[in-house]
């Protein structure tokens, strides 16, 4: 991690929020809150923490792919004021269910997300490989085949092999 909001700037080539996507009515932000104060106090780097659909309302994909949130939409507080930020990072803690995206408004800001140019944690291959059934359409033996290499389908089948035979108990 970047030791301060210029070095941030440096490596991901804009100084921005870090957005971290989190279920609606999320009650479980304690180790959300520890990342918020630690990534502050010690980068000067600001972590927002919305659900899709408030980020559907309050950001803006800009034509140059940027992804800025309004935090006036967001904060009204006099003592914390908020400006307008592009978001360098979108780090999801949810979305990994079809559960997540109950109508248009949650798929939208994932695909306002994904166009951006934001870096997204997880990306989406890797959001959609672990989700189960993503997982269970590539452990099917002819699904599977299609992304192997020769070498391993034969490892596969040997371990296979190996587990039909082996003695039941």
């Amino acid at each position: 991690m970047p030791s301060s909001r210029s070095d941030f700037a440096a490596q991901f080539g804009i100084a921005g929020a870090v957005l971290m996507v989190v279920q609606p009515g999320e009650r479980n932000a304690f180790d959300q809150r520890w990342l918020e104060f630690a990534l502050w106090e010690t980068h000067g780097i600001k972590l927002l923490r919305h659900s899709l659909a408030e980020i559907e309302a309050i950001a803006e994909l800009r034509d140059d792919f940027a992804l800025i949130v309004d935090g006036h939409q967001v904060c009204l507080s006099p003592v914390f004021p908020l400006f307008i930020m592009q978001i360098a990072v979108a780090y999801f803690r949810s979305g990994y269910t079809p559960r997540d995206y109950p109508s248009e408004v949650e798929w939208n800001a994932r695909i306002k997300i994904e166009r951006s140019r934001c870096i997204k944690s997880p990306n989406i291959a890797d959001h959609l490989s672990g989700s189960k059934k993503i997982q269970q359409v590539l452990g099917q033996p002819e699904v599977l085949k299609k992304f192997a290499s020769l070498y391993c389908d034969w490892l596969m089948f040997k371990v296979h092999s190996r587990r039909r035979d082996a003695p039941r108990d």
